[in-house]
């Protein structure tokens, strides 16, 4: 081989070399948890392409009043720079963190140097093992709080209309976002068809929206086709600090339970918010009071009523709302504690609804009728005023005394 010939190919091997691609070299990606502590202290968890944040303030015109704030978002890498986005969050004594976005120079696996949409600059330090359990435990402790107060309740009670419930009428159950109000809080429910009843809500520590789930427990539900029934639980989306309403209208006859109704909403498997509505049978007229009509059922009689249960075991007061009695009474008469005052242990067992509210003594629309306090619905239809022996109370409704 000549030596021109040699050489050309020494060359042609020496320009492949040089021209030949670098290997790629593999970036990892940023990950842990970061703080920047001047003045108010900023703190950063990454993980992968999501990112938690607790922002600490303090108030000096509210004298150094502080606050912590919770937020989450999204994080974009690239080899030498990290985007991230923060949604709108919650602060631990109330109030609104807004959305902010960084932009932060990835200067080594410790230092981020970062600044807003305004420009500030912040420069974010890794936290050791230590402080990262410690901002970890923070993160769990502001969770709690803020899931304590994640739903306001607004007012519980004889809800006013509300449109109509859309797809949920079948069942009676509704959510409504539109403007609707309570016309009388109470937790007793008198069981007429028509009636609604629910508990007007907004969400105060969530995203710009938030999914809950509402579920509801009730009485045991038979249709006219002897099929029991129960309320589906819904999922709904309500806008953050926007009023929404939960409610159930009577829409058929065999809706009519008497009994405990309650409405949860649930975030996660977390119940926000329970309330419990006692519905009860409403008095009946006075003209068929005694004269057999109706519900009015004489006892040892072959009448073909609705017979008076006569349950064994359990408490008297457990006895009587399973009857079906009602006791109506006024948080200011004092017959009415007389009365509650013989079940001692079981008092809040008793079939009792509250006429009059505290302050107002706005009348109770479950009362219509009661004109004395304390006055006893029996199960026979029949109603009568004062107070009476537990044996008395036994004898007309049907219970044993234990």
């Amino acid at each position: 081989m000549s030596f021109l010939r040699l050489l050309g190919l020494l060359l042609v091997a020496a320009v492949g070399v040089a021209c030949a691609k670098p290997e790629p070299v593999e970036v990892e990606p940023v990950a842990g948890c970061f703080s920047h502590q001047s003045p108010n202290w900023f703190s950063l968890c990454i993980a992968g392409d999501e990112v938690r944040a607790l922002a600490h303030f303090t108030k000096r015109r509210t004298r150094n009043v502080a606050t912590t704030c919770l937020t989450a978002g999204t994080v974009r890498q690239t080899a030498s720079e990290l985007t991230v986005e923060l949604g709108l969050g919650d602060c631990q004594n109330g109030g609104a963190f807004g959305d902010l976005a960084l932009v932060c120079a990835v200067e080594s696996a410790d230092l981020l140097d970062c600044a807003n949409q305004e420009g500030a600059a912040a420069r974010f330090a890794r936290l050791d093992t230590f402080e990262t359990r410690a901002l970890e435990h923070r993160f769990e402790v502001i969770e709690r709080v803020l899931a304590e107060r994640a739903v306001e309740v607004i007012g519980v009670g004889v809800l006013s209309a509300c449109g109509a419930p859309g797809t949920a009428a079948p069942s009676g159950a509704f959510h409504s976002g539109e403007a609707c109000g309570v016309d009388y809080r109470t937790t007793s429910i008198p069981a007429e068809v028509g009636m609604q009843f629910g508990v007007v809500y907004r969400p105060i520590a969530a995203p710009r929206s938030v999914e809950l789930e509402i579920a509801w427990t009730t009485p045991e539900l038979i249709d006219p086709d002897g099929e029991p029934q129960t309320i589906p639980s819904t999922l709904v989306r309500v806008p953050r600090d926007q009023e929404a309403v939960v409610g159930y209208r009577f829409h058929a006859p065999w809706t009519l339970v008497a009994g405990d109704w309650t409405v949860e909403i649930r975030h996660q498997g977390n119940v926000l918010s329970s309330t419990t509505f006692r519905v009860v049978r409403p008095i009946p007229p006075r003209a068929n009071r005694g004269s057999g009509a109706g519900v009015s059922v004489v006892r040892g009689s072959k009448a073909s009523g609705p017979k008076t249960p006569a349950l064994v075991g359990g408490s008297l007061a457990q006895c009587l709302t399973d009857s079906g009695a009602v006791f109506y009474g006024a948080h200011w008469c004092s017959a009415c504690k007389k009365q509650k005052a013989l079940f001692g242990a079981d008092v809040d067992a008793l079939p009792y609804v509250e006429c009059e509210q505290w302050i107002t003594r706005i009348k109770n629309r479950a009362c219509r009728g009661v004109t004395a306090y304390p006055t006893w619905q029996f199960p026979d239809g029949s109603r009568q005023s004062g107070v009476f022996s537990l044996a008395k109370l036994a004898q007309r409704s049907g219970c044993p005394l234990p």
